[in-house]
């Protein structure tokens, strides 16, 4: 005897289908997230190579600001 759609039950080729759709957008998010933290990661290594190039011409001294 075969089951009413309206009860919420589905055949296995809906479930499966269900489920592959699941973890192919689990699995996008992860990819998404690892690129946007390498993404970051490149963004800040660059940000320091300014910082190389900015040397001081003379050695910075203490001075007393009193």
């Amino acid at each position: 005897m075969k089951m009413p759609s309206t009860t919420g039950m589905m055949t296995g080729g809906e479930g499966a289908l269900k489920i592959l759709g699941w973890k192919i957008q689990s699995q996008v998010f992860m990819l998404s997230f690892n690129q946007l933290m390498w993404t970051m990661m490149i963004i800040m290594g660059l940000s320091f190579v300014p910082l190389y190039f900015l040397q001081f011409k003379r050695k910075v001294e203490m001075v007393d600001s009193h």
